[in-house]
C-alpha cells in the first residue's frame, strides 16, 4: 500500500515538474506579446502625443498586466527619483533585474533594452523607425516563442509523465 502511495506521489510530482515547464513556453509567447502591446503604447503616447516618459510609464504601469505591469512601476519609481541616471539605465537595469519574474530570453531581453535605450536620444523620426524595427524583431521572436511552445509543449509534459513513471520502475 505504502509504495503505491509512493509511487503515484512520484508520478504526478514529476508530470507537474514537465507541465510547469512546458508552462514556460506558453508564458514567454504571452510575455512577449504584452511587451509589444505596451512599446505600441509607448510609440503611439510619446511620439504622436509627446507627452512626458514619466507620464507615459506610469500610464503603462497601471494598464499592463502581470508580470510587465510591476517593471514599469520601478521604471517610474527610478525616474521620479531624479537620481541623474538616464531611462536607458533605469530600464536596462529594472528589466536585467525583474528577468526572473519573467519568461524572456536572452534575445528577448537584447531587443527589449535596445527600445529603452532609443527612447529620447535622437529626433522624432529616427526614434519612430527605430521603434518599427523594434516592433518587427517583437514580432518575429513571438513567431519564434510559438513555434517553440508548440515544438515543445506536448514533449515536456509527456516527458515529466515518462520521467516519473521511470522512477518508478527503478525503485521498484
Amino acid at each position: 500500500m505504502l509504495k503505491i502511495l509512493g509511487s503515484t506521489m512520484v508520478i504526478i510530482s514529476s508530470t507537474l515538474i514537465g507541465l510547469m515547464l512546458a508552462d514556460r513556453y506558453k508564458q514567454r509567447t504571452k510575455d512577449l506579446k504584452e511587451i509589444r502591446n505596451n512599446f505600441q503604447m509607448i510609440e503611439t503616447e510619446i511620439f504622436y502625443t509627446a507627452t512626458p516618459i514619466i507620464e507615459v510609464m506610469e500610464k503603462i504601469s497601471q494598464q499592463a498586466q502581470k508580470p510587465l505591469d510591476s517593471i514599469f512601476r520601478e521604471i517610474t519609481k527610478e525616474l521620479k527619483k531624479r537620481d541623474g541616471e538616464s531611462l536607458a539605465t533605469i530600464w536596462k537595469k529594472t528589466f536585467n533585474k525583474k528577468k526572473g519574474t519573467t519568461c524572456f530570453t536572452k534575445e528577448d531581453l537584447e531587443t527589449i533594452n535596445f527600445f529603452g535605450s532609443i527612447l529620447g536620444t535622437s529626433d522624432r523620426q529616427s526614434q519612430i523607425k527605430n521603434a518599427k524595427l523594434v516592433q518587427s524583431q517583437l514580432m518575429r521572436l513571438e513567431e519564434h516563442a510559438e513555434a517553440d511552445w508548440k515544438k515543445n509543449e506536448r514533449l515536456y509534459r509527456n516527458l515529466g509523465l515518462l520521467l516519473g513513471i521511470a522512477v518508478v520502475i527503478i525503485l521498484i
